[in-house]
């Protein structure tokens, strides 16, 4: 179990939607990143996974963070919906490089 002592907040991403999911309303998103110091391996066993993540076959595996940008970059060719999401990560993966 991660105990707060344990979260180290180092990144805080802000951005706004226009018209967010067609409601004509605007929305301010804010996503903090945290760095989380465990060295557990993932307990596959209490894995609970939704229908969707069922159906495209999503997977949960440990990556080595040296290796772990190259495994992004290369995801989002395969789903290019991921785009976005890619940029971001990358972004928060060179932080994280320039602080630890």
């Amino acid at each position: 179990m991660i105990t707060k002592k344990e979260l180290k907040p180092f990144m805080m991403i802000k951005y706004y939607i226009k018209n967010y999911c067609n409601s004509g309303k605007n929305r301010c998103n804010k996503i903090y990143y945290i760095i989380v110091n465990i060295n557990d391996e993932p307990d596959l066993t209490k894995t609970d996974y939704t229908e969707d993540e069922i159906k495209h076959n999503y997977t949960l595996r440990r990556i080595n963070l040296l290796k772990v940008k190259k495994i992004i970059k290369n995801n989002s060719k395969l789903y290019p919906v991921s785009e976005g999401i890619t940029k971001e990560m990358v972004e928060v993966i060179d932080e994280y490089f320039k602080i630890v």
